[in-house]
């Protein structure tokens, strides 16, 4: 347990799943004087979060845009190089500015608490960790991104960090160590990696020397668990497969025509993933004839708080499988597809690890079905009894 302090406790997210486990890690560690930062990508907009954002939970809020960055498109009265090239600087060093004076106006914070922490992709959470003063750093969970930052983390040598190294005094003339504190002050973002980070996580992690674990047991959650009305349809939830260039466009319809063939006739309504696809949504719905379903929230919420009991929930890699096996225990029948290795394009030994994980979690209620694809013929697998 954690003692509330004056200090402010900052969490930093930009996904409603991060933000469930952000409002779960500050309920189950009682904390107080929280202040939400809610970092918004382009495609993903404030009612993503709305639904989960109390007044009485957060002493602030604040939202803050990705769309400002150097990949925005110049006006387009803008049509030489040169000045489109400097506009795009511009527009950089306005989202480096932005986020810095975010960081900058907390001053001293108790915990800081971020949503992600990989530096291709989520390089704003690095720069928070480096600029906003903080006595200490958690991780929230972020599905199964978790254990591979864990991964991540176990494999670094602090004393050989490129972002370390990047971040060095610059070596060289007075002018070019000029160029050099002026660059790392007001462009590059600060990439350094902690020298320890707590994870808050529903994941039993071996996390190396220095790191520390908090185990999330969603006992926030489960105290705000209703009766909820069963309903008659298998729920599916979706995955960026094809999105994110692990699979084949038609390999991925290829299983999700198997997993309806598992389940015969039943019916099954699809749950998109946040970032899946306009174009992939409207094939499955058209091709494989799923009723599409969007919450608005994460799946957890809208099982636990929403009154929304499918009588399966399934998938094929979703976090989501785990979290419901913690909140909602023997009250669920879960079911995850096992995608065979030899179907993916890339991230075999990271899908693997979450197989691998699932594992652990299987009971009478949680079952992995391995799907093994045969082209032209399908052969369906054996279906578990539902009651």
């Amino acid at each position: 347990m954690i003692n509330a302090q004056s200090k402010p406790n900052v969490f930093v997210v930009d996904t409603p799943f991060q933000l469930l486990n952000a409002i779960e890690a500050a309920k189950s560690l009682a904390l107080a004087n929280n202040h939400l930062v809610v970092i918004k990508y382009p495609g993903l907009n404030q009612s993503a979060f709305r639904p989960l954002i109390k007044t009485e939970d957060w002493v602030s809020v604040i939202f803050l845009s990705l769309e400002i960055d150097g990949k925005s498109k110049a006006p387009e009265f803008l049509c030489s190089p040169m000045v489109r090239k400097w506009h795009s600087r511009l527009l950089h060093l306005k989202q480096r500015r932005k986020f810095t004076r975010i960081c900058k106006s907390f001053r001293q914070a108790g915990n800081l608490f971020l949503g992600h922490y990989w530096i291709q992709y989520k390089y704003y959470m690095r720069h928070f960790a480096n600029n906003l003063n903080h006595e200490k750093l958690y991780l929230l969970d972020d599905g199964t991104d978790t254990m591979d930052i864990n991964k991540r983390r176990k494999c670094i040598d602090l004393s050989l960090d490129p972002a370390h190294e990047h971040q060095s005094k610059p070596e060289g003339s007075i002018l070019a160590k000029f160029k050099g504190y002026i660059r790392k002050r007001y462009w590059d973002w600060n990439l350094q990696e902690a020298e320890s980070v707590t994870f808050f996580t529903t994941y039993g992690l071996e996390v190396r020397t220095g790191d520390h674990l908090v185990k999330n047991d969603y006992r926030y959650l489960k105290s705000l668990a209703i009766n909820s009305t069963a309903i008659n349809e298998v729920c599916f939830l979706g995955g960026c497969f094809f999105e994110d260039n692990f699979m084949k466009e038609e390999i991925y319809l290829e299983h999700l025509r198997k997993m309806k063939a598992y389940f015969e006739k039943e019916k099954i309504v699809y749950v998109p993933h946040p970032r899946q696809s306009a174009h992939m949504i409207e094939t499955i719905a058209s091709s494989l004839g799923f009723e599409i379903k969007q919450f608005g929230v994460p799946i957890e919420v809208a099982i636990v708080t929403g009154g929304y009991l499918p009588k399966v929930l399934a998938s094929f890699t979703s976090s989501a499988l785990e979290s419901c096996v913690n909140i909602l225990g023997q009250s669920l029948k879960i079911i995850c597809f096992r995608i065979a290795s030899e179907h993916l394009l890339k991230g075999r030994g990271e899908i693997a690890a979450v197989y691998e994980h699932f594992n652990n979690k299987v009971n009478l209620n949680f079952t992995i079905i391995p799907l093994e694809i045969s082209q032209p013929d399908l052969t369906i697998p054996s279906r578990v009894v539902m009651s």
